[in-house]
């Protein structure tokens, strides 16, 4: 009888050693499926950091480009500037000039006409 009751609880023991092998078993493809799912996702960050990164790098070089081309337009505008102040000098200069002869012409007239 003593040792019917060691069978059976012996019994009782390697059944539940034997649920608690399956419960971790299952435990442990649940883990690993976890893991699995958590590199995927790491792998995709990191493409999309990598991703991120040369878009970053292709936006700070346009940004360079583009204020290279500012600072290449705004000297070009400087030197318009200077060349159209110039250009307005000149031809304040030739009109005065041409008021002066016509002035004179006109004196010039007025003498021939009177003489």
């Amino acid at each position: 009888m003593l040792q019917e009751e060691s069978l059976r609880q012996n019994e009782r023991d390697r059944k539940q050693m034997a649920d608690k092998i399956s419960m971790l078993e299952r435990q442990l493809a649940a883990a690993e499926c976890d893991k699995r799912e958590e590199q995927e996702k790491l792998s995709k960050m990191r493409q999309s950091e990598a991703r991120l990164e040369e878009e970053q790098r292709l936006s700070r070089r346009a940004l360079d480009e583009a204020e290279n081309r500012i600072t290449q337009l705004e000297v070009v505008r400087r030197s318009l500037e200077g060349e159209l102040q110039r250009i307005r000098m000149s031809v304040a200069d030739k009109e005065a000039e041409n008021q002066m002869l016509q002035d004179r012409c006109a004196n010039l007239c007025k003498q021939i006409q009177v003489r």
